[in-house]
């Protein structure tokens, strides 16, 4: 019997039986209708706040109440899906197949859950070939097939049903760009996207995105001149266009000419005063080109800089494009008074500027001096710095919290007694935490005469003073000293390089810049990468079973490469029976040879977890461990060891297991503030303090993972910052359970202040 025989004799039977409870019903059909429409009523209301799964429990009494009626199951198809429940899929695509009403739609909603939800490929298959059987030219369940192929890493068998499609339609512009995207970003194939790019535009010759995105490959090709070329002949036939002056901006940035991109930008500007992306940016280009001269005062020596007043040009420089950079971050943050990046970069611009409008004021020497053997007839002091050393408190490095010390000595060789003398020490680049709280003063100093100096230097941890404030890319920690006289007869300039503690400056030196949105993929600044390291078990050897865990860590894992900054190819699980001690260990050290100083790590943790009163010490219990064998359990001190040993710049572990609020060291509690991210970090959040915590029901997900999951998947903001989560979750979880989250720091070398902000793609 063929399956829509099948369907057939299924529904005859289903007919018979809901006739007889329609007669039953009769007398009561008003009040049954009445009651019907208030239930999907309310279930639609839950439905457009994004509530599925109170939708859900509306319009399966709907579907109870009158069953023959398919609206309660269309609204239950879909609902299941965003709300993760399989199963509920599966049921509501058997109930509208047996009611003889079934559209390519649900087929598609059934297959992206079986793709999406259950990574059940073969099933996804299998509706696509029973889909296919009822509607053999439906582009949709088609284009599904294409994505489990994708989801699959088959890309060549990815390409060629792709391809199918693009030529069944041909001027459907997301299927040409899928195939764009699988070439680029897939197999990073410039040349086979570039023949996909032309296709499009044959296609398609008035869609101005392929023509734009001809000019990205170029420039990943790091073929600047044709990217220019493509992109002016572009704005020639749309010369009001702004995106096009914004997109031609970022090239001549890639090529290292931030003037020229300032200026095109700011012809963006004219044609669209508000376009938030170029207003950043024009910043950004300035602060680029400011950076350029700030950075070359560091490099110049002292010779260079004192020679025919060139230190003094370049100096002006940058004050000048700071000084025009300033107000685009303002404007930038009119606009939008959350972007934490124009506001580190204004706080940077604020800094680097107030450094030099001193540098300007000071009475700086602009000539050199040679030192004579003994004291010379000249009629003045002739005032000299030698000698000049530091003391470091601690090796050869000043670490933050240090205060190290300063020497040298000042000698008068002229025969002239020299009066109120100043010490001057200058930062041709400005050194964030570097602090001098005692610079000594001299009354006089007689011809012949020489003094020991000992300037204290601070190198002070983080505050509000230096929160969000970056140091300048490439440029040395150099100090300049010089000795003022009260008569203006001056030393000479002598300058010397402090070294500071090396990871000091672990996360991005660049100066972020605003995407464009016409360029998919293209960021002329490269972002740091974040891991996801998965751990979750639910079928134990030795311990009770759990039943939420994987699902919860899957679920987490889907919102986290849908809806975040992670890629599939940045993340590490471990399920049920892989998750062994053994294991655990050697994708930690996979993980370290991997990750840099610049990237982060979230690992999730859910499982059981164990306690040890004797020792104070919460464990996780892998896989195969044994209750009464405590030496394969993951103690907190061993955790701790393995976190120190993995150098992200943050790391925040997530554990939902019994007793994980054992982790925490630290009684501290902290509030996100505008540039937390860019400070490194080292968090924990735990389910539950030193107690048991809930699985949850059946099928569900627990409380602690319901919460956090709601909260990433929620949120409408670009962004969402660590205490936030904590803060939404905490509540959340206490008002439906007796356990109670903890979020805090750890107290672990790295850990500077900062917390991890998830930003949505």
């Amino acid at each position: 019997m063929s399956l829509l025989q099948k369907i057939k004799s299924y529904k005859t039977l289903f007919c018979i039986i809901t006739f007889i409870f329609s007669f039953f019903q009769l007398l009561n059909s008003q009040s049954l209708n009445e009651q019907w429409l208030d239930l999907i009523n309310k279930g639609k209301e839950k439905y457009k706040i994004n509530s599925y799964k109170s939708a859900i429990e509306f319009f399966n009494q709907a579907s109870k109440l009158i069953p023959t009626d398919t609206t309660a199951y269309i609204y239950l198809l879909d609902c299941a899906y965003k709300a993760n429940s399989p199963e509920l899929v599966d049921k509501s695509l058997e109930d509208l197949k047996f009611l003889d009403y079934v559209t390519p739609d649900f087929y598609e909603i059934a297959i992206a859950s079986a793709r999406e939800n259950e990574e059940n490929y073969q099933k996804a298959i299998e509706l696509v070939k029973e889909g296919k059987q009822i509607f053999p030219q439906s582009s949709k369940i088609l284009f599904e097939e294409v994505k489990i192929y994708y989801q699959m890493d088959n890309m060549q068998k990815a390409i060629d049903k792709i391809n199918t499609l693009i030529e069944k339609h041909k001027t459907n512009k997301i299927y040409h760009q899928f195939l764009i995207h699988i070439y680029i970003e897939e197999q990073n194939d410039f040349d086979k996207a570039l023949q996909a790019i032309f296709r499009a535009q044959n296609y398609m010759p008035d869609m101005i995105e392929f023509k734009i995105q001809e000019a990205d490959i170029y420039i990943r090709q790091k073929n600047f001149d044709k990217a220019k070329q493509r992109l002016e002949q572009l704005i020639q036939l749309n010369p009001q266009n702004p995106k096009l002056y914004y997109n031609l901006a970022l090239i001549f940035f890639e090529t290292g000419d931030y003037a020229t991109s300032a200026e095109i930008c700011k012809k963006a500007l004219e044609y669209d005063p508000d376009y938030y992306d170029a207003i950043y940016n024009v910043g950004t280009f300035y602060y680029y080109e400011g950076l350029k001269y700030n950075a070359a005062l560091s490099d110049m020596t002292v010779d260079q800089y004192t020679y025919n007043n060139q230190g003094r040009d370049f100096e002006m420089a940058a004050k000048t494009n700071f000084e025009e950079a300033k107000p685009y971050f303002e404007k930038a943050i009119e606009l939008n008074p959350e972007d934490l990046d124009a506001y580190e970069n204004l706080n940077t611009i604020n800094v680097l500027l107030n450094n030099l409008y001193a540098l300007l004021d000071a009475d700086i020497p602009l000539t050199q001096k040679i030192a004579p053997d003994s004291v010379v007839n000249v009629g003045q002091p002739l005032l000299f710095v030698k000698n000049i050393w530091f003391e470091y408190p601690n090796g050869s490095n000043l670490n933050k919290g240090d205060i190290g010390k300063l020497h040298f000595t000042i000698e008068n060789l002229g025969n002239i007694t020299g009066y109120n003398l100043e010490l001057v020490i200058i930062q041709p680049v400005i050194i964030p935490g570097i602090s001098y709280p005692e610079i000594p003063t001299i009354d006089s100093l007689i011809p012949g005469e020489t003094k020991n100096i000992q300037i204290p230097v601070n190198f002070q941890p983080n505050d509000a003073s230096v929160t969000g404030i970056e140091k300048v890319e490439g440029a040395e920690n150099k100090l300049r000293v010089y000795v003022k006289e009260m008569a203006g007869y001056n030393s000479d300039l002598v300058e010397f390089n402090i070294n500071l503690s090396t990871d000091l400056y672990a996360g991005d030196e660049s100066i972020d810049i605003a995407d464009t949105e016409d360029i998919d993929y293209f960021s002329p600044v490269p972002k740091a990468r974040n891991y996801l390291f998965i751990l979750s078990i639910d079928n134990y050897k030795h311990w009770e079973p759990l039943h939420n865990a994987v699902n919860d860590a899957k679920t987490l894992k889907q919102v986290l490469l849908s809806k975040y900054l992670f890629k599939k190819e940045n993340v590490f699980e471990l399920y049920n029976s892989e998750a062994t001690h053994e294991n655990i260990r050697n994708e930690l050290i996979k993980i370290k040879n991997e990750i840099t100083p610049k990237d982060n790590l979230i690992i999730y943790y859910a499982g059981h977890g164990d306690y040890d009163p004797e020792f104070d010490e919460g464990a996780w219990v892998p896989v195969d461990a044994e209750k009464s064998d405590k030496s394969d359990y993951i103690g907190n001190s061993v955790l701790l060891e393995y976190l120190t040993k993995l150098k992200s710049f943050h790391t925040l572990l997530i554990a939902d297991a019994c007793f994980s609020g054992s982790l925490f060291i630290a009684d501290n509690k902290l509030n996100y503030e505008p540039g937390n991210d860019k400070l490194q970090s080292k968090w924990a959040f735990s389910s539950g303090n030193i107690e048991y915590v809930s699985d949850g029901v059946v099928g569900e997900h627990s409380p602690f993972a319901t919460f956090l999951i709601e909260s990433l998947r929620e949120n409408k903001r670009d962004k969402i910052s660590t205490t936030d989560i904590i803060g939404y979750v905490n509540y959340k979880v206490k008002s439906v359970s007796d356990q109670s989250p903890v979020g805090k720091p750890l107290k672990l070398a790295g850990n500077e202040g900062g917390e991890f902000v998830f930003y949505s793609r």
